[in-house]
């Protein structure tokens, strides 16, 4: 077992660590700096003190800091979003490996000796491997993790920021109130941060009483806003903009540092320039003339007061061969009772988002003692720290309604000069009124606290693994809430998961997004790309991606990812359960939108055209069982990682309603702890009850049983008379019906035996195919093209007549389900003759920057694989080698997101060429294995661990030779959903 070791590993992203690391790259050192947050210089940005000192001489760190604004006041200020993008440029020129998002867990030790870092994030646990550690961490947590020492702080004071805009200036002191201080910022008129003093009782340091500090300073800036706003005139008309992510606190003093860490306590802001930079140079300069260590032999990790041997967390050489190209162990996790104990609840909801934050409230509104552990600094996720702060669609009843009535409240007090807008909210607003409802009804909230993995007994999820910047502890609980957005917890307790298309991995766009004044801090929801966010690499490409994208711009410290798992549970919501009437014997909540998904439509419905975007919108009951994990007791999943197909996600996702249905979750495990039964047995009528009184569903949504309303022999009838309007109802059908359809072919004639026709192809039976070959032969020379909007989107579909365009590629997706093979000529003579269509078309959303025959590729290579046909071969290397279509690998570019759409076109093609046997399509999914968008590269190294039949790695220069010496077999698929 081995791996590369890097020289140096940096643990914090702070001003020093970033210039101690350029210092020892600049030595020829391999460095690593891993950051908590997703940008640098945190003891500034993650604070709010975007201004400097005067220095009586040129500091280093000066030019860093971008645009500068001289003051009247002596200051100094800059852009934060500036300072961010200008630190990861300079250790990217300096070549440092950088990696977001990852907390330190624990330390490798070989003998008394630090040789390296254990790191955790939503991929688990990874051990690097170091010659030196350098500790930057806020709270010195790697020295301690070691076995070193800080010296206790007892009470201090400690500072908390928060930003208004509309402040009328100079401004004069608070009268009464010396603990309250004033910074003007530029950028906006009238922007200042406001700073509160805290006395901080630290003398039981530790991560809970930082963390009370922590929500004792949010309920600071309630209380001292409603002073502001009512008696100092300069801010009767201002608005609240963003809260500090974390307190200004006084560094510890290291009285022990163990052997192979060099310590660098960070700094209280503000602090001297020139003495932060010199220390650097020296601590930079320690670690790369620390002894080489030639051989590291782990013995054993270090979670603080827990040691464990090496061995015992089953280390996995790994490595990336695409962003980073970073060398780690996987590892498993500690045994829970080998941890400290950081809490013990009733309810435990993991993730404090846009479900989990409504359902702790809710779990706490119904009197059960409830813990919100949330990896950020605030809850809200999407629409608070990720940015997006309003409502597209959605059911804005029930805990929508409550959640809105309290921000509207608040904003009054606290930030009058918000404009009214019932669509959008201030989003500091926000997060304070979440943490305010959930305090108010006896729920605590832990924030930089994230839930690694469940601990269960058996089957039954009876607690948690939490990481906070003090290292792993656990939390236990009666009943989980995974509520972190990707069923992490869900399939770690062994629940079984689909990641979003089955067919690719293809998921939704992502964003993080950019701080803007329009006229309220707004974020700017801008498709960023496309990252598989379980792989802690591919979600560090992505934050770089946005301090690219952000320019000139600030950007909101949360990557919002649309989509990711979807865990298997009791029942799964479909495309079924919104297009067809039908009654629910367990609805906890409903949902309204149209089609709005930011991707490729991935089942057989919505490739017939039947699912266009932003065209109508529709309604649909949410059943309880989509919340329970299969196989997994005392868990409940909310947020987006509910049991759904691809495309009937995607209208369970609006904001309103994913509040409403976390806290119909939060009731359902208030209920479980009342009750003292499992959440799968408790009393689905006594739930839906409450959720009646709450708001949250209607009488009418109360029924005895499960039950399709819609009459499909009715429709069959229809469609038997020529009524095309019909063929989409019979579609939707489960195939009880068939034997009903051939009994009106047999009798049918005409346009309606054609469409009788298509009904049984969708069905698999292929008596019919032989219309739909003379059809498909007949409109394929008629004139067609892609349909688009007036937007000039590509519109995916169609609403009432299919277009010659849709018709055709309908033709085409039935005969390839339908699998005659006297349709194989003609499909194989289509694909011969279709190219790219034209340029793509620069939409400025990731999401419809698609070529022109995007949607007809798509459908051909869907038919065409599922005949797996040798002779499908030469017309499929064509259409791969058409301008438009082939050369968008991209190994290198951390935002090569921008040619997404037609990178994944091309693996597209390139994986049905090699399912039909030809190599020339397994060469190009060989060379994906290195591009940097993870999504591509998984899906191209599963494509040919399917074709070869075993796995020869993600090494291409491997794969090209084993496809130099073996033939491929033809390999069908045909195993999409349908709905």
């Amino acid at each position: 077992m081995s791996t590369e070791i890097y020289d140096v590993i940096i643990a914090g992203g702070g001003l020093g660590a970033c210039l101690a690391a350029c210092e020892a790259a600049g030595r020829r050192r391999r460095v690593l700096l891993i950051s908590p947050e997703t940008f640098l210089g945190a003891e500034i940005t993650a604070t709010l003190s975007p201004w400097m000192p005067e220095t009586d001489s040129p500091s280093p760190l000066a030019a860093l800091f971008g645009e500068l604004s001289r003051l009247t006041d002596g200051e100094q200020a800059f852009c934060l979003g500036s300072l961010k993008k200008n630190l990861l440029a300079m250790l990217h020129e300096a070549g440092v490996s950088v990696l977001f998002a990852s907390r330190i867990a624990g330390v490798i030790q070989q003998d008394a000796r630090t040789v390296g870092v254990v790191i955790g994030n939503k991929s688990g646990l990874q051990g690097i491997l170091g010659r030196a550690v350098i500790d930057a961490t806020e709270q010195q947590s790697v020295l301690l993790m070691a076995g070193g020492s800080v010296a206790a702080r007892g009470r201090t004071e400690a500072s908390f920021a928060a930003e208004y805009a509309g402040v009328l200036l100079p401004m004069e002191p608070v009268p009464g109130n010396d603990a309250v201080e004033f910074h003007a910022i530029p950028g906006t008129e009238g922007l200042v941060a406001v700073r509160h003093r805290l006395a901080v009782d630290l003398s039981r340091d530790g991560y809970a009483a930082r963390n009370q500090a922590e929500l004792e300073a949010r309920e600071r800036v309630i209380a001292a806003g409603r002073q502001l706003i009512g008696s100092h005139p300069a801010f009767a008309h201002a608005m609240l903009g963003r809260l500090a992510l974390r307190m200004s606190l006084p560094p510890p003093a290291v009285s022990n540092v163990p052997d192979g860490i060099l310590a660098f306590p960070p700094s209280c802001w503000p602090f001297d320039l020139d003495a932060v930079a010199e220390t650097a140079r020296e601590v930079g300069a320690s670690a790369s003339a620390a002894s080489p260590v030639d051989t590291i032999a782990p013995r054993q990790i270090g979670f603080g007061s827990c040691r464990i041997p090496w061995e015992g967390l089953n280390p996995r050489a790994a490595s990336s061969r695409n962003y980073l190209r970073l060398h780690y162990f996987q590892l498993d996790m500690p045994a829970a009772d080998q941890l400290p104990l950081l809490a013990e609840t009733e309810v435990l909801v993991a993730g404090g988002g846009t479900a989990g934050a409504p359902a702790g409230i809710a779990a706490a509104m119904e009197g059960a003692r409830v813990i919100v552990t949330e990896s950020s600094a605030a809850l809200g996720g999407t629409g608070c720290a990720g940015g997006i702060n309003c409502y597209y669609h959605g059911c804005r009843d029930a805990m929508t309604a409550r959640i809105d009535s309290q921000v509207q409240a608040l904003s009054a007090a606290i930030s009058p000069g918000n404009p009214p807008d019932p669509n959008r909210w201030n989003i500091s607003v926000k997060e304070l009124a979440l943490l305010t409802m959930l305090r108010a009804h006896g729920g605590q909230a832990m924030f930089h606290c994230q839930a690694l993995h469940p601990i269960c007994r058996g089957n039954q999820a009876i607690g948690a693994l939490v990481l906070t910047d003090e290292g792993l502890a656990t939390v236990r609980a009666e009943v989980i809430i995974d509520a972190t957005g990707d069923g992490d917890l869900a399939v770690r307790a062994g629940a079984s998961v689909t990641m979003a298309d089955p067919r690719g991995g293809n998921v939704q766009t992502f964003n993080q997004c950019r701080w803007v004044w329009q006229p309220n801090r707004n974020g700017y929801n801008n498709d960023l790309g496309v990252i598989d966010n379980r792989d802690f690499i591919d979600t560090t490409r992505g934050v770089v991606s946005a301090h690219w994208h952000a320019d000139p711009f600030d950007f909101s410290p949360m990557p919002v990812v649309r989509e990711s798992r979807h865990v298997h549970g009791d029942a799964t919501f479909s495309l079924r359960d919104v297009f067809l009437p039908q009654t629910c014997k367990d609805t906890i909540s409903r949902i309204k939108t149209d089609f709005d998904q930011h991707g490729l439509q991935g089942s057989l419905f919505a490739r017939l055209g039947y699912l266009p975007y932003h065209t109508v919108d529709y309604t649909a009951r949410v059943p309880y069982r989509i919340a329970l994990p299969r196989n997994v007791e005392g868990m409940l999943v909310t947020a987006k990682a509910v049991s759904a197909t691809q495309d009937g996600f995607s209208f369970l996702r609006m904001q309103p309603d994913l509040q409403n249905l976390g806290a119909a979750t939060g009731v359902a495990a208030a209920l479980s702890i009342a009750g003292k039964r499992p959440p799968r047995s408790i009393d689905t009528r006594a739930l839906q009850e409450r959720l009646l009184a709450l708001g949250t569903i209607q009488a009418d949504d109360m029924a005895e049983d499960d039950a399709c309303l819609h009459d499909e022999a009715g429709a069959i009838a229809r469609l038997s008379i020529g009524d095309e309007s019909a063929l989409p109802e019979v579609l939707l059908g489960d195939g009880s019906q068939l034997p009903r359809l051939q009994q009106h072919y047999a009798r049918a004639e005409g346009e309606a035996r054609r469409l009788l026709a298509m009904a049984l192809a969708w069905f698999g039976d292929p008596r019919g195919c032989h219309l739909l070959i003379a059809a498909l032969n007949e409109l394929r020379i008629q004139p067609q093209s892609s349909d688009w909007d007036h937007h000039q989107r590509p519109t995916g579909g169609f609403t009432g007549t299919p277009s010659t365009y849709w018709r055709v590629n309908q033709l085409i997706v039935l005969l390839g389900i339908a699998g005659d093979l006297a349709a194989l000529p003609l499909l194989i003579e289509i694909a011969s003759e279709t190219d790219a269509g034209g340029e793509t078309n620069e939409n400025p959303r990731l999401h419809w920057r698609r070529v022109p025959n995007y949607d007809r590729i798509v459908c051909l290579c869907l038919a065409l694989e599922r005949f797996a046909a040798p002779a499908a071969v030469p017309a499929l290397e064509r259409l791969l080698n058409r301008p438009g279509i082939r050369g968008h690998l991209n190994t290198d570019r951390a935002d090569a997101d921008r040619a997404y759409p037609s990178a994944y076109l091309e693996v597209a093609v390139a994986r049905t060429l090699a399912r039909c046997g030809g190599k020339a399509g397994a060469i190009v999914l060989a060379a994906y294995l290195d591009d940097v968008r993870m999504v591509l590269s998984a899906h191209a190294r599963d494509e040919l661990q399917a074709i070869a039949g075993s796995d020869i790695g993600d090494d291409p220069f491997a794969w090209r030779d084993w496809l130099a010496s073996h033939d491929i077999t033809p390999l069908p698929y045909r195993q999409l959903e349908r709905f």
